[in-house]
């Protein structure tokens, strides 16, 4: 009985979530079997171009991990590695010129000999943008400003981390530092009210200012939030309406990038794990990228590797439709994350995953 109730339970979500159309169901429905037993398919090789680490697996890999980390990479077609320089209130540099073997001395060195271009993540990651009562704002609090607190003190942070970095590393490695990343993640929070997104996007415009007032003026910006698809966050509108304002607010310029989670992750908050198929993210996907043309910011995307509520690693042939479903809205995916998910660099029992990664991904 109980299985049949979720069966139920699953082609409603299904109806739902596909905007109760019926050709919408067929795909998801057929979706859902591709997914359950996926096939390899070579057209997705080489358009995988970048990715993401965090610090403290950055601190755990040594010199010699970081050349066969970044040379990986670079065989299997990627040019970019967000890489954050903060860690638990530490930084992964050091500002004393002489001091040659810090983190970020050792992944530009490795980066420039690999050819790999760094986003470098300035101030570290905040849960603000989740938090009650700050997300929540309604006519009750008028004066309040959201998050105006957190963004002072953030926008100084990030000022003097840009700063050291680039009089540190800038001359040898301006190649190298390709651009600055907005480690903050917001989302479609469904406490936002217009006033929080405007204040998001005040903060991304400092953080613009800010770039522009250093030595190296043109480099982008980079953010990549992420979004729900489970309830009550069915459909884009809302959230495509909070990015309006954020967009207008921030004033990127041309070559800042707009990179979205693809919500694949989704699964892991809201939805059973065999609903989230690529055909139902392709709305938000294509909807965010009319916004980011809209406002002429460059558009990537940030596909997610892992599903359920435990963050399990994702079959790599799964990535394949992920990447197919929204290819027509970007020149440039992304994967969150190769270096967690499937590398055998630090994970030693990844091998034949990170092989079968190659086997797809991997340039001809």
């Amino acid at each position: 009985m109980l299985q049949v109730l979720q069966t139920i339970f699953t082609i409603f979500l299904c109806f739902v979530l596909s905007g109760f159309n019926p050709q919408g169901f067929k795909a998801v429905m057929e979706e859902r079997k591709e997914l359950a037993s996926p096939t390899m398919d070579e057209s997705v090789r080489g358009m995988l171009k970048g990715t993401f680490i965090q610090s403290w697996l950055s601190v755990a890999l040594k010199e010699a991990d970081w050349d066969t980390e970044l040379g990986k990479m670079k065989a299997l077609g990627m040019e970019y590695l967000v890489f954050q320089t903060e860690l638990s209130g530490g930084t992964l540099y050091n500002t004393d010129p002489a001091v040659e073997n810090d983190t970020l001395s050792i992944v530009l060195k490795y980066a420039k000999k690999h050819g790999i271009k760094l986003i470098v993540g300035l101030t570290d990651g905040s849960t603000l943008y989740y938090a009650w009562p700050d997300a929540f704002t309604t006519a009750l609090t008028p004066w309040r400003v959201p998050f105006a607190e957190f963004h002072e003190k953030d926008l100084a942070e990030a000022e003097k981390m840009m700063r050291e970095i680039l009089e540190k590393y800038g001359e040898a490695y301006d190649e190298q530092i390709y651009g600055w990343y907005f480690a903050h993640e917001f989302f479609n929070n469904p406490l936002y009210g217009q006033a929080a997104w405007k204040s998001i996007g005040k903060q991304l415009n400092g953080y613009v200012q800010k770039i522009e007032n250093s030595s190296a003026p043109n480099k982008p910006l980079i953010l990549s939030p992420y979004y729900l698809i489970g309830t009550p966050y069915v459909r884009p509108n809302n959230f495509v309406s909070g990015l309006r304002t954020l967009f207008a607010e921030a004033k990127f310029r041309p070559f800042d990038v707009f990179m979205p989670q693809d919500g694949f992750g989704t699964d892991s908050q809201q939805l059973p794990v065999d609903i989230v198929v690529p055909s139902l993210l392709t709305p938000w996907i294509q909807a965010m990228s009319q916004v980011a043309a809209e406002y002429d910011v460059r558009f990537w995307i940030n596909n997610e590797a892992f599903m359920t509520a435990n963050i399990e690693t994702r079959p790599p042939e799964q990535l394949v439709q992920m990447v197919r479903a929204t290819d027509e809205y970007t020149d440039t995916h992304f994967i969150f994350s190769w270096n967690h998910y499937y590398s055998a660099t630090f994970y030693k029992d990844k091998a034949d995953l990170e092989q079968r990664f190659a086997d797809i991904f991997a340039p001809n």
